[in-house]
């Protein structure tokens, strides 16, 4: 959002819009979250009352950092999409701060948790640790750790 700040970037908008661009601030506290309401909203309906899988990886950012991603996706017999729904960066990466993540990550579909059948992640020790703990706390039976993902 930083970025509207940049006034050949809003010129270049505005021109090509035919709108004008609000500031950064007034984006991020009047659009934001209405957007992100309505995208939660989207995810939370396309899943339906359907079981999901969790995707769960961890990477390092360009600047060194460790960042945790979640993906989840419906498991309904068909190939559908997955869905990134929340990134993080982590203190440490170890079974406990990924199994936080997760859990906090899942909150906000309220009870997707109980719903949850696979967790798909790298074949990491901490990894296979937090499938193990989080197996305990959801429905997750089966556990698929990547051999060739790491």
């Amino acid at each position: 959002m930083h970025k509207l700040c940049n006034p050949v970037l809003k010129q270049f908008l505005e021109k090509y819009t035919k709108q004008n661009i609000p500031n950064e601030s007034t984006l991020r506290k009047n659009y934001i979250p209405d957007i992100y309401k309505n995208v939660i909203e989207k995810i939370i309906n396309d899943i339906g009352d359907n079981y999901v899988y969790l995707i769960v990886d961890e990477t390092n950012d360009s600047r060194g950092l460790s960042i945790a991603n979640l993906l989840i996706g419906k498991l309904d017999g068909n190939t559908g999409k997955s869905y990134l729904i929340s990134c993080k960066e982590l203190v440490s990466t170890n079974y406990e701060t990924i199994c936080q993540f997760a859990n906090f990550s899942l909150k906000i579909f309220l009870g997707i948790e109980q719903r949850a059948l696979f967790f798909i992640s790298d074949a990491g020790t901490y990894m296979v640790k937090a499938a193990k703990t989080l197996k305990i706390f959801s429905k997750i039976n089966s556990y698929y750790m990547c051999q060739t993902c790491s």
